[in-house]
């Protein structure tokens, strides 16, 4: 973990360095606007190492006030520094093609109106970002499948990271969504928290107010091994949850859902139970079988021995920026088929990971009704 915030660190401080050169950049001639650039970068990295010690030492108030000054400024940093690239890129590769086209070799793009224009951009779009994710909406998906005798309602929620940022406004509007469908089964596919146990302890008590009539069901992410294993279990039992670490329940109307735990904790050396082969049934026995897995990805040896997958993680992209990680995962957004019985589903999720910010990738969380074929 330490080698993980020593990376990101260097990157922060990287990116502020080239930060300092757009600006320079774009008013070459105006020493003050490099120096309030500057001052400006040494109070955003203070922020965001003040917000990590405090919340090391308990000061999770203060640690929080710090976290929404830093966090969103990373992502406006990401962003412009992305663009910024792009503009030195191009200007790059039309100055050395005079040769070829002195036509393109005059297209190039002038510092300055480039950097406001981009300015402008970035605020629009940290604006939306900012209120995209504290909109969480509910997806309505419908499958039928002849293994269920009657009408399920399943309510899926992921990657919430209840945390420095997530609290409790924004988990008294999951929970409400919820209480309003009346789902029969609500479950949770990894990542409900990210953060020292004794910050989001006293948000379990929200929790508790749902109370779906065949119960509530959990599986560990990559952040529950990141916050702790045993104060995550803690947290979930505390709010209500069963949780489900390579093991399967048996529900009303032919239902069986089988969880596993997330891979992280096989790197973080830690008891793991993530065989899929060992917790899925050997063969189809007549119930539906509905795997909750945090990562969107399809077991060789789980193929055909489940009904339904459902996921999360990867958060639909969350600030557009790091969509490229997307790619790791070939399983899209949404429902998909598998093969002629079996379908996935991957939930952009509900919460946010770092900044509390979507671009594009709008919060969710998903009903499912699986009516009987």
């Amino acid at each position: 973990m330490r080698r993980v915030v020593l990376k990101y660190s260097a990157i922060a401080v990287l990116m502020h360095a080239y930060f300092l050169r757009i600006v320079h950049m774009a008013f070459p001639a105006q020493r003050w606007a490099l120096i309030v650039a500057g001052v400006f970068c040494v109070m955003m990295l203070a922020a965001s190492l003040l917000s990590r010690v405090l919340a090391h030492f308990g000061s999770f108030r203060a640690a929080r006030v710090m976290s929404f000054i830093a966090l969103p400024w990373t992502v406006v940093l990401t962003w412009l520094c992305t663009l910024a690239l792009g503009m030195e890129l191009w200007n790059y590769g039309v100055s050395h093609s005079g040769g070829v086209s002195p036509t393109l070799a005059a297209m190039a793009l002038p510092a300055q109106p480039t950097f406001l224009f981009f300015a402008i951009v970035v605020t629009l779009a940290c604006a939306w970002s900012l209120y995209e994710a504290a909109n969480v909406q509910i997806e309505r998906v419908t499958l039928k499948s002849a293994r269920v005798t009657k009408r399920i309602r399943i309510m899926q929620i992921s990657d919430l990271h209840l945390g420095l940022t997530n609290r409790e406004r924004f988990l008294q509007r999951v929970v409400g969504l919820v209480a309003q469908s009346c789902p029969d089964v609500v479950v949770s596919t990894g990542d409900m928290v990210d953060g020292a146990f004794k910050n989001v302890q006293p948000l379990a008590r929200l929790f508790r107010q749902v109370h779906p009539r065949f119960g509530k069901y959990a599986i560990l992410g990559n952040h529950e091994y990141f916050s702790g294993v045993d104060d995550s279990l803690a947290f979930m039992e505390e709010a209500g949850f069963t949780v489900l670490r390579g093991e399967s329940v048996e529900l009303p109307n032919r239902l069986r859902l089988t969880g596993v735990d997330d891979t992280a904790g096989h790197r973080m050396g830690v008891s793991c139970h993530s065989d899929e082969d060992a917790a899925l049934p050997a063969e189809p026995d007549g119930r539906m079988t509905v795997l909750l897995k945090h990562r969107p990805k399809i077991g060789k040896l789980s193929r055909g021995r489940f009904d339904l997958q459902l996921s999360g993680h990867t958060h639909g992209g969350q600030i557009s920026a790091d969509r490229f990680v997307m790619l790791a995962y070939p399983l899209r957004l949404g429902l998909r088929q598998i093969d002629e019985d079996s379908h996935a589903y991957v939930s952009r999720g509900a919460g946010t990971w770092g900044p509390p910010m979507r671009l594009f990738s709008p919060p969710e969380v998903t009903l499912i009704t699986i009516e009987p074929a």
